[in-house]
């Protein structure tokens, strides 16, 4: 095959992809930082966007769960600064929230076997208090753009061990 032949191939699947994504809902929340809906093949995704981080519509039903405890652990953080994390917790597949007293941090995270423990990865969003109050006002309108998402059901099996979204990384 010819590098000319390739190039165009590549093209073309460019094309398709894009044509097969539709995104629209798009909105910046803080400088540089925005909240996407998106259908890719008929598949929901919003994504959080500075790095790309996505959420099935399950996971963000586990976002929008633990908004009281987010928002609780922010006040927290005013009245003692002696703690790392003031709150963690998983949101489904790799993906967790922690806060401290910086802010909010949305990350995924993987299974180090040299450590053995879970890990944050570099992909994720960082957003301070200000930008925190600021994505849940732009969720808001997602919600009310999209209100198929305000009934979706978070992933959640008691002792089920090989469910990739509760337990991302259980290996039997």
């Amino acid at each position: 095959m010819n590098e000319r032949f390739a190039n165009i191939q590549i093209d073309e699947m460019r094309n398709s992809a894009i044509a097969s994504i539709a995104e629209d809902f798009d909105i910046e929340f803080s400088s540089g930082r925005r909240l996407v809906y998106s259908r890719v093949n008929e598949q929901i995704l919003i994504y959080i966007r500075e790095y790309s981080l996505s959420f099935t519509p399950g996971r963000l039903r586990a976002l929008r769960n633990r908004i009281g405890a987010i928002d609780e652990a922010l006040n927290q953080r005013n009245v003692s600064e002696n703690y790392n994390f003031l709150y963690k917790d998983h949101l489904g597949a790799g993906i967790y929230v922690s806060v401290d007293n910086n802010g909010v941090d949305l990350r995924r995270h993987w299974y180090s076997e040299e450590r053995c423990e879970i890990v944050p990865a570099k992909n994720g969003i960082f957003l301070s208090a200000l930008e925190w109050t600021s994505f849940k006002l732009k969720l808001s309108e997602l919600l009310t753009t999209h209100p198929e998402l305000v009934d979706a059901e978070e992933c959640f099996h008691i002792g089920t061990m090989d469910c990739r979204e509760c337990m991302p990384f259980w290996t039997l």
